[in-house]
C-alpha cells in the first residue's frame, strides 16, 4: 500500500493495482483498477506516477495525474525486480542480489544507470532521509545516498536470527522483526 495525499494505491493480486480515495476515511471509495502485466510485489510514487514493481521481473511506470484513467508510460524488464524505492529522480530496485539505480527523470523513459550487487537476495529497500537499507533474509546494508545516483556503503550488519521486517523510526532506529529472536532494536551511530 503507498498512500499519496488523499488517495491510496493497493496492489491487487491478480487483479492489479487500486485506487481508492481515501479523503474520507470512514468511507474508502474504489476511484480506478489498473490491470497489470504481472502480479504486483510493491509500489512506489513519485510526481504524479506510480511505479510497480511485478513478478517475473517487471516494473511499470504509471501516470496516474488522471486519477480515474491510470495510462502505462514504459516499464522495464529485469529478472526479478520484488521492491522499489524512489529518491529525487532515481529508482532503487531489488533484482534478486543486485540493486538496480534507474534514471526517472525522463516523464517517458525508464533508464538504468547501474548495477550494485549485494551477495544476498534482496527483500526489502527502504529509504530515511539520505541513508536506504537493503535486508536480506540475515543482513541489513546501508548505504549513504547523498548523491542519489551515487549509493556508497556506510555498513552492514549480520543478524542472526534472520530478519523478516524492519521499519526505520523518527529517532533513526531500526526496529526490526528478527524471526525467533522477536524485536530487536539496531543503533547507528
Amino acid at each position: 500500500v503507498v498512500v499519496e495525499g488523499n488517495h491510496a494505491f493497493l496492489a491487487d493480486g491478480e487483479n492489479g493495482v487500486e485506487i481508492v480515495d481515501v479523503s474520507d476515511l470512514t468511507r474508502p471509495r474504489l476511484i480506478a483498477r489498473y490491470k497489470t502485466r504481472e502480479i504486483p510485489k510493491a509500489i512506489a510514487f513519485s510526481k504524479s506516477n506510480i511505479f510497480i514493481a511485478e513478478g517475473e521481473g517487471w516494473l511499470e511506470k504509471v501516470d496516474v495525474s488522471n486519477i480515474e484513467t491510470p495510462v502505462k508510460v514504459d516499464e522495464f524488464r529485469a529478472d526479478s525486480i520484488s521492491g522499489i524505492s524512489i529518491k529525487e529522480s532515481f529508482a532503487y530496485a531489488s533484482d534478486n542480489d543486485r540493486l538496480l539505480i534507474l534514471d526517472i527523470s525522463d516523464p517517458k523513459f525508464i533508464k538504468k544507470i547501474k548495477t550494485k550487487k549485494v551477495g544476498y537476495k534482496i527483500r526489502n529497500i527502504l529509504m530515511s532521509n539520505d541513508k536506504m537499507y537493503i535486508t536480506g533474509s540475515n543482513k541489513i546494508t546501508l548505504f549513504n545516498i547523498t548523491e542519489a545516483d551515487k549509493p556508497v556503503l556506510s555498513g552492514e550488519y549480520e543478524i542472526d536470527d534472520g530478519v523478516s521486517n524492519i521499519y526505520i523510526g523518527e529517532d533513526g532506529y531500526i526496529y526490526m522483526a528478527a524471526g525467533s529472536g522477536g524485536l530487536r532494536v539496531l543503533v547507528i551511530d
